[in-house]
């Protein structure tokens, strides 16, 4: 693995620094692990921004 990062970072300076940021920005619905998102819950056309917005707001 680490021959095969080492190949990346020669051919592409930067892609460690751009793999690490895309997996920092990584969010639970990014994984489709039903046991930390609640995919059965998503409804057409509401974001979780929107949702977070709501309940901040104490809209239920």
């Amino acid at each position: 693995m680490k021959q095969l990062l080492d190949s990346w970072e020669a051919r592409t300076p930067g892609r460690r620094q751009v793999m690490f940021r895309a997996l920092m920005n990584a969010r639970p619905s990014h994984l489709a692990d039903p046991a930390l998102f609640d995919f059965a819950g998503l409804r057409p056309g509401v974001t979780e921004d929107a949702e977070n917005s709501k309940q901040l707001a104490g809209e239920d």
